[in-house]
């Protein structure tokens, strides 16, 4: 067995929450931030981990299907305003969830406070990816599972070390709350494409923000349609 997945197997032994988001600066888009707990006890069974099992969903088109597949099999959600602000679970594949939704709405109301645009969009992302993790993090804690690692996929791009950046970022939107870079006794790793290494947290989160992205997408078409059909009716 090569280094890196020995490495990797003795992480998930220990127990992951992994985060990965969707959505960014894009018009008409929310930014989703989706944090995945995968309990090492159930996610790593040749069944379960198999089924779970998925590429780099953002940049290969052929997998990006496969991926909503996945994040509608892990949640079950059949549209947009079934999400609650709350930590869900999924016995079946041991798994606990918690996605952070950002309208769009209060993205460009603070991004019209800053003129630091990137600044100001990783901040936000620190901030969303830091609470979604911290939710899930109780959750596991106070159900007496075992977690020890806190795997984000990697958005910084500056000179200065990614977590201390993190913990800066999240300090700045929200100053009150608590940095997952300050939990004791937890391993904070920030990695670029974690979806494709660490699929049972990171690729779940991935999978289920993808398809939210997906929710959300329909829910504003069928809003444009009905609007559509309110003016044809006014006009005729």
């Amino acid at each position: 067995m090569m280094e890196k997945e020995m490495r990797l197997e003795q992480l998930e032994a220990q127990g992951i929450i992994g985060s990965d988001e969707v959505g960014k600066i894009e018009p008409f888009k929310q930014i989703i931030v989706v944090a995945v707990y995968a309990d090492p006890d159930v996610v790593r069974s040749a069944e379960n981990g198999n089924e779970l099992k998925t590429g780099d969903s953002k940049n290969n088109s052929g997998t990006k299907e496969r991926a909503i597949q996945l994040g509608k099999m892990l949640t079950g959600f059949e549209n947009f305003d079934e999400i609650e602000d709350k930590v869900y679970t999924n016995e079946k594949y041991g798994l606990m969830y918690y996605i952070k939704v950002i309208p769009n709405a209060v993205y460009n109301e603070w991004e019209a406070k800053n003129t630091n645009k990137r600044r100001y969009g990783n901040a936000l992302l620190a901030s969303a990816h830091n609470e979604a993790i911290y939710k899930v993090y109780e959750e596991v804690k106070a159900q007496g599972k075992k977690v020890a690692n806190i795997v984000v996929d990697d958005f910084i791009s500056t000179k200065t070390p990614h977590k201390e950046q993190f913990a800066e970022y999240t300090q700045w939107i929200t100053p009150e709350a608590k940095s997952i870079t300050e939990l004791p006794q937890m391993e904070v790793i920030m990695e670029c494409k974690a979806e494709n290494t660490y699929r049972h947290t990171v690729g779940a989160a991935s999978n289920i923000a993808d398809y939210v992205d997906q929710l959300w997408h329909k829910k504003v078409i069928a809003a444009f349609k009905e609007c559509d059909i309110v003016f044809m009716n006014n006009w005729f």
